[in-house]
């Protein structure tokens, strides 16, 4: 029989609702982080306002592609302007997959 584990201590960093926009000019992702591993979920987005209004979104998609999803973390990043990078829901044509499950 294996020993549980008890969480004793859990902190939650500031939510997107919160989080006041970047002013900084550059390439705004959607990104995910499951422990070590991390990833550009969704973007680029013109501003960092539009990449917080899209973390729900992301995240209900997410969890329509992958049940542990739950259990990741997602947030924002900014790389260089023009960093030629896409994000993993845009690779696959799967961005509007949450939005549509939103409405």
């Amino acid at each position: 029989m294996s020993k549980q584990k008890q969480v004793t201590s859990y902190s939650h960093r500031q939510s997107a609702e919160e989080q006041e926009p970047d002013p900084q000019p550059g390439d705004y992702f959607v990104s995910i982080r499951s422990g070590s591993r991390h990833a550009l979920l969704s973007g680029p987005y013109e501003t960092h306002a539009a990449a917080l209004a899209d973390v729900a979104a992301c995240r209900e998609t997410a969890l329509w592609a992958d049940d542990r999803a739950d259990f990741y973390s997602f947030g924002t990043c900014r790389l260089p302007l023009n960093s030629g990078r896409q994000g993993a829901l845009q690779k696959r044509n799967l961005h509007t997959i949450g939005k549509q499950n939103a409405e």
